[in-house]
């Protein structure tokens, strides 16, 4: 079996998700005995992260055994642009708290655009008015204060 991109982004996507799952409890408080909590939609975010790198890993495996000699097949940039975009969540998670949520997501958002080379200038606007749209709602609406 080779190595593509969408293996080894899929791989790294499902770790980095089930790290997360296992990280929530420890980084979010709950006050609450409440089902839907400070916790509810990190969990979700995560579940739905973990789903769609499952269905990728499973469609590239997949894909392989129909076309073993694939264009797709990884080349050093290739993974080392999937190691970046890894690298690019951790940092993100780590400036967090010192930045806040809207800035540190709308650089990661952007930033993980740049690297898998997005040339569309409105997917910039579009990731960075949802990034501050969600923090509005969170503010106004569901009275949460992101970090």
């Amino acid at each position: 079996m080779k190595l593509t991109k969408e293996i080894v982004g899929g791989a790294l996507f499902i770790v980095l998700s089930v790290a997360v799952w296992f990280l929530i409890p420890s980084q979010i408080e709950v006050i609450t005995d409440s089902r839907i909590n400070a916790r509810f939609v990190p969990r979700i975010i995560t579940l739905t992260l973990m789903a769609f790198s499952a269905i990728n890993l499973v469609r590239a495996i997949l894909s392989q055994r129909t076309a073993p000699d694939s264009p797709g097949s990884t080349k050093k940039m290739d993974s080392m642009r999937v190691l970046i975009l890894f690298v690019t969540f951790v940092v993100y998670s780590l400036l967090l708290e010192f930045i806040g949520f809207e800035i540190a997501t709308i650089l990661a958002g952007c930033g993980m655009l740049a690297i898998i080379r997005i040339k569309k200038w409105h997917y910039y606007v579009i990731s960075t008015v949802f990034v501050v749209l969600v923090g509005f709602l969170f503010r106004t609406f569901f009275y949460v204060q992101l970090p």
